[in-house]
This record gives C-alpha cells, sequence and structure tokens, in this order.
C-alpha cells in the first residue's frame, strides 16, 4: 500500500466519521469510517518506517552490475580518470571541427 493510499483512507474514514448523516440499516458509518481512518493511519505509519529506514525492505540494490550483463572489466574502473577528455567528434561537413577554425 502506498502513502496515497493510506492518506485516502484517512480521509475516506474522516469523511464517513464526521460529514454523512446517512443511516443505513444494519451498518454504522461512524464507525467503519473510524475503521478506515485507523487503519490507513497504521498503514501511512509503517510506509514512512519503511521508507525511512531501507534496511528493513531485504533488498538492497546492487553496487555491481550482474554477472549476466558482464560486470565491470576486470582491468579497468567503470568510470574513465578525471583529466582525461574524450577524442573530438566531427560535427559538420567533411570533418569540420570548431576548433580548426578558432584562430
Amino acid at each position: 500500500m502506498t502513502i496515497g493510499s493510506s492518506i485516502l483512507m484517512i480521509v475516506a474514514g474522516a469523511i464517513l466519521r464526521y460529514a454523512v448523516t446517512w443511516h443505513i440499516h444494519g451498518l454504522n458509518l461512524p464507525a467503519l469510517g473510524l475503521i478506515l481512518a485507523i487503519a490507513g493511519i497504521i498503514t501511512l505509519v509503517i510506509r514512512l518506517i519503511w521508507l525511512f529506514n531501507p534496511d528493513l525492505g531485504g533488498q538492497r540494490p546492487p553496487t555491481d552490475p550482474p554477472a549476466e550483463l558482464g560486470g565491470w572489466p576486470a582491468n579497468r574502473s567503470p568510470l574513465p580518470p578525471r583529466g582525461h577528455a574524450s577524442p573530438p567528434v566531427s560535427t559538420g561537413p567533411h570533418g569540420w571541427r570548431p576548433e580548426d577554425h578558432s584562430r
């Protein structure tokens, strides 16, 4: 259950508890609204605890690519070293580059 659905349960419960004046034979709407509001509050608290404490989820995101996808190559790091630029790319017809005409 998401945070939005928990809030929706709380709102629906409050409406049934405090705003509805209908009387349905065999159904106590204020009690039903109270039950919905309490259930919404409980699920909201559980969801927020779970959101702010990821260790309770049981699974953590992987830190390395899975082996079936090849993983990181053993002889190089996943990111290029700092300070090394990639080779220039031609941007125009016949390999024209802006730095060729900057003089």
